[in-house]
């Protein structure tokens, strides 16, 4: 409970500034401000304007990033008709109004993020002045020891609230930051691993007795654990067909497919790589309490009274007809799923965080999606004058994106799923936002760390043999860790 209050009394703060006046005003330089460039008196000094002075930088900012985001994160060289598209919009042309640059985006294919960063970098002939990208393509760029430490950038306050703490704490290595995220990284909230769940079913059920407590409280409370979710979830199965078979058709208390099981891992605090007291990475290896993680999340799958998931060869058009159908209560999913219950089902969806190990877990845990997510870093070779200009930029980037594009994409996913004006729903965002978190083993899974593909095996084909799974990768793993911290400490 006291965590709760504790993040409610952050919502309040973050919603209060959120209502601060926004009338442009202009200063002694001509900048209109958004709001006013000393700041609202009424501000949480966490948030505050940083205030920082107006300049004639006098040249293109270019931002490195991928093509198929769902959300162009900056460069919006037109306005929309997309609301967060046109907060990003005039937060894009403020900034280049106040420093007198222009902000340009050099988008490429996700695959090759990376190689061309590295070799820009390289070669010592940089088109770009920041990365914005996935964990994935971030750690390969890192690997190299290409980027810089962002705690070391002028004008960047790490300590300000609209840096994730979380993001810093999980991907610093002995204490260097080199990739930072904020409300600019849209991507990476609209990644986060939530429970979406059918609240006109579940009020029904409570009428009828099946449940006797809001999902909402139960969270509230910190009663929100892998064991309630499977015991709410099985009570909700109903034989719909009267066959006496769980199958197709009837209604089930989960609809989910194997790309959540690093939700749940790390909803409930697995880390496959774990920090030592200097920060270094080193892997965790498999103790009782992540065998006994795995193991719950094996056996949920394997159950196959409440649940349906992709065992179908049809699994895309089952989940579909289950969502317009109403035979279900909860999908476990990325937030960006959110569009399916627009496609095939009209009515309210309500949101959770992901479930917890146990009561006893000190926070709620939200994994973001390592590709579809995005941080930001700058290449270690850009020059110190530019350094000190996009320090700037980015700073002033990440304290507006948060007060005026973070409150509109709130706004949007809730409509999006029927639940504006919903406090209940909104607070479950806060909660989820503010406990961002990501486990450089599954970050890595695409370097030959694979972890996540030996869970989701033993998921697949209900086996629970884990310590022997893991035992015989743990030299590899270990190796491959130690190989990667001196890579990125240029060792």
């Amino acid at each position: 409970m006291k965590k709760f209050l504790a993040l409610l009394l952050a919502g309040i703060m973050l919603f209060a500034l959120i209502a601060c006046n926004k009338t442009p005003a202009t200063n002694d330089n001509g900048v209109g401000t958004q709001g006013g460039e000393t700041g609202d008196l009424n501000e949480d000094p966490e948030y505050a304007n940083p205030n920082l002075p107006a300049q004639n930088y006098g040249r293109d900012i270019v931002f490195l990033s991928r093509q198929d985001f769902s959300f162009r994160e900056v460069g919006m060289e037109e306005d929309d008709s997309e609301p967060v598209a046109a907060e990003v919009y005039k937060r894009d042309r403020y900034l280049e109004n106040k420093y007198k640059v222009d902000l340009k985006l050099l988008d490429k294919p996700n695959d090759e993020v990376s190689s061309y960063a590295s070799d820009m970098i390289e070669s010592d002939d940089l088109t770009f002045d920041v990365i914005v990208a996935g964990f994935t393509s971030t750690f390969w760029i890192l690997q190299k020891n290409h980027l810089l430490n962002m705690s070391q950038v002028p004008h960047i306050n790490l300590d300000k609230a609209y840096w994730n703490q979380a993001i810093m704490e999980s991907t610093s290595i002995a204490d260097q930051v080199y990739m930072v995220m904020s409300p600019m990284n849209l991507q990476t909230l609209h990644a986060a691993s939530c429970v979406f769940f059918n609240t006109g079913l579940y009020d029904d059920l409570m009428d009828s007795g099946v449940y006797d407590k809001s999902l909402y409280d139960i969270v509230r409370d910190d009663e929100w654990t892998f064991d309630k979710m499977a015991e709410i979830s099985r009570l909700a199965y109903w034989d719909n067909n009267g066959n006496l078979i769980a199958d197709v058709g009837d209604r089930f208390g989960s609809v989910s497919t194997l790309a959540s099981c690093e939700g749940f891992f790390s909803g409930m605090g697995g880390m496959y790589v774990v920090k030592n007291e200097d920060d270094i990475p080193e892997y965790g290896g498999i103790t009782e309490t992540m065998s006994d993680i795995m193991g719950k999340i094996i056996n949920f799958w394997a159950d196959d009274t409440s649940l349906l998931i992709n065992r179908y060869t049809n699994s895309d058009e089952i989940f579909n007809q289950s969502i317009s159908s109403q035979n279900l209560l909860f999908v476990q999913e990325q937030m960006y799923q959110y569009g399916a219950f627009n496609r095939y089902g009209d009515y309210s969806v309500g949101i959770l965080p992901m479930p917890m190990y146990n009561e006893q877990q000190e926070d709620y845990y939200t994994f973001s999606h390592i590709g579809w997510s995005s941080v930001t870093s700058i290449p270690k070779i850009l020059s110190t004058q530019y350094v000190d200009q996009v320090g700037a930029i980015l700073e002033d980037m990440a304290y507006l994106s948060q007060r005026d594009v973070f409150p509109v994409y709130y706004d949007v996913n809730l409509k999006a799923r029927r639940a504006e004006g919903d406090p209940d729903s909104a607070e479950m965002l806060d909660i989820m936002f503010k406990t961002l978190t990501v486990d450089l083993g599954n970050v890595l899974a695409s370097s030959s760390f694979d972890a996540v593909y030996i869970l989701r095996n033993l998921v697949q084909n209900k086996e629970t043999d884990i310590v022997s799974q893991f035992e015989s990768k743990t030299p590899y793993y270990v190796a491959f860790i130690n190989k990667l911290v001196k890579g990125v400490q240029g060792n």
